[in-house]
């Protein structure tokens, strides 16, 4: 029934949720029954929304939802009807990176819902915790006064948003940038989940979330996620999951000619330019109609980020394209998270102005 109110020029969620306990009531089934079906149709698409295009690592992002869920066990029947609803819109639709976030926003709230505390305080005991381990293994590595630079640097939030493990990855790279001032790499391919894992840690480079996303692009490759952080001493850093248009990992040699496309730029024989010419673009099928593009802003789910939603038609150098006119309004983007629905494009951008503030004027936001 998950589907069944559209084709009504409406919302399809609500007007099915309405539809859906007349059917289940004139089938027999109990009321209690007919409103739990009911509210699975009407949220049968929040999962999704969450988990792919929102950071669930936000104490606020987590709050909505558990006011949706509600329980454990409405948990659990969401989550199956997320993969099913999923699973059943054809070949490719679904794969190991949305199945990856899918568990991880399961996870959080099934944890919140159980413990019977808030988000800000399951994310508020986690900082706690993952506070003690960084600056251990930092001090274990490093030192104290060190490893307390190192830390000084960044802000609770990007503590609050990345795994431990991630965590400790980036700032092994800054500590080698800092000592060096040389551009530091990280690169892991991820065979078993169908994506890999570039981090670049960079002091020198203007709007490097630009360069990395032109080459990329120019490369042919998808950009699944990627994080845009700026620390207080003017660093940047920015950790990407990338694939093969086939949804595959991508190799240690296509990541070799990352390198040697960046470096080139750096050493200044390439410009922003001569890279976004090598971008293929590839229009739409003859005779396909292709799907609308619209863009929602959102300043209400973050208290630090206004948010862009954008649907369009899916292409390599979407996101290249997106956040080049970002930057063309001095927009600083922070999170990119980026799916796919078929011949759909479902992108969410958090973004902010330089100075580290929402951006509330309407007519730049219009602009």
């Amino acid at each position: 029934l998950h589907d069944i109110g559209k084709g009504h020029n409406t919302d399809h969620s609500t007007l099915g949720a309405k539809m859906a306990v007349d059917i289940l009531t004139r089938f027999g089934y109990s009321k209690r029954d007919a409103k739990i079906v009911s509210d699975l149709v009407l949220h049968h698409l929040e999962m999704a929304k969450v988990s792919q295009r929102r950071n669930i690592n936000d104490p606020k992002i987590l709050d909505e939802f558990i006011k949706i869920v509600k329980n454990t066990e409405f948990l659990k029947m969401l989550t199956v009807l997320t993969w099913c609803d999923a699973n059943a819109v054809g070949p490719n639709v679904w794969n190991d990176w949305k199945q990856t976030l899918l568990i991880e926003l399961y996870t959080k709230a099934y944890n919140i819902l159980k413990e019977g505390i808030t988000a800000q305080e399951y994310s508020s005991r986690l900082l706690e915790e993952k506070l003690v381990k960084i600056k251990g293994a930092l001090e274990e590595k490093y030192g104290k006064e060190k490893a307390e630079k190192l830390l000084s640097r960044v802000s609770q939030y990007y503590i609050n948003s990345m795994p431990t493990d991630e965590i400790l990855k980036h700032m092994e790279l800054e500590y080698k940038l800092l000592n060096t001032s040389d551009p530091q790499f990280y690169f892991e391919e991820n065979i078993n989940v169908g994506f890999s894992e570039i981090i670049m840690a960079v002091n020198d480079i203007e709007n490097p979330l630009l360069i990395f996303t032109g080459i990329i692009s120019s490369m042919g490759l998808n950009i699944l996620s990627i994080y845009s952080f700026a620390r207080k001493d003017g660093t940047r850093l920015i950790a990407s999951q990338i694939s093969t248009p086939a949804l595959e990992s991508v190799s240690q040699q296509k990541f070799e000619k990352f390198l040697t496309i960046f470096n080139d730029y750096k050493k200044g024989l390439i410009t922003l330019d001569d890279i976004r010419k090598t971008i293929k673009y590839k229009g739409f099928k003859v005779n396909t109609i292709p799907p609308p593009t619209f863009v929602k802003i959102d300043n209400r789910t973050s208290d630090q980020y206004t948010i862009f939603d954008i649907s369009a038609e899916d292409r390599i150098g979407l996101l290249f394209d997106i956040i080049y006119i970002f930057s063309k309004f001095d927009i600083y983007v922070h999170i990119a998270k980026v799916t796919t629905q078929g011949e759909r494009a479902r992108d969410a951008f958090y973004v902010r102005t330089p100075q580290k503030e929402k951006i509330t004027d309407e007519k730049p936001l219009k602009r």
